[in-house]
């Protein structure tokens, strides 16, 4: 192998491990937390997903650099408004206040992947996908079903809990609304569904705990 080569190789070698580290997102601590000052709402808003313009109103109102990080990662007119640590994952909830319908959002932070949204479940009856929910064969659907002729589920998702798995996993379970129809329709219930961890914190699927009328918000 001729020098140069050599050389090439051995610099690829070097660099790899620093471009992974790179690569990997800083974990997300109280420290990110921020509370957004009344006098700065409407500049806030105004600015959209204008990532410096985002920044610049955060360091107006004395955001921390891990809060700044954060809305930056986050590439939307958002910040981290409150954190609890759970765990190997942990709970983060998310503020938009330019948002017309719903303007907070849980996030799962800290695993593997290291960031999940709630937003991302939905009724599916073949379950094909990790964040897709079969609620037909729940002993409540049928009454619902007679009684609703369209049922859907909604943002945003109300944390209830957090349980310790068997196998020192984690599992946390959140609600979201079942509505008749469209967003404005009646509510006929609530779908309770877990977001399942392994022991090493990586996110394993979700997965319907069961179907309720009632919920403790």
């Amino acid at each position: 192998m001729r020098l140069k080569s050599v050389l090439l190789v051995v610099l690829l070698i070097v660099m790899l491990p620093a471009a992974g580290a790179l690569a990997q997102p800083s974990p997300v601590g109280p420290e990110a937390v921020w509370e957004l000052p009344s006098h700065l709402y409407g500049s806030f808003t105004d600015c959209d997903e204008r990532l410096e313009c985002l920044m610049s109103v955060m360091k107006k109102g004395g955001a921390s650099p891990q809060a700044m990080a954060f809305t930056r990662m986050m590439k939307d007119n958002c910040y981290l408004e409150k954190f609890k640590e759970m765990g190997k994952v942990d709970l983060a909830y998310v503020f938009y206040p330019s948002r017309a319908n719903t303007n907070w959002a849980y996030f799962l932070v800290n695993g593997s992947p290291p960031m999940i949204s709630t937003e991302n479940v939905q009724l599916n009856a073949q379950g094909r996908d990790k964040f897709s929910i079969n609620i037909i064969k729940d002993p409540l659907y049928a009454s619902l079903n007679r009684r609703y002729s369209e049922l859907n589920l909604y943002d945003p998702a109300v944390f209830q809990q957090m349980e310790i798995l068997p196998d020192g996993g984690q599992r946390f379970i959140f609600a979201y609304a079942l509505i008749d129809g469209p967003r404005a329709g009646k509510q006929a219930g609530w779908v309770l569904v877990a977001f399942d961890f392994d022991g090493q914190g990586r996110f394993l699927q979700t997965r319907l705990v069961r179907l309720t009328r009632e919920i403790q918000e």
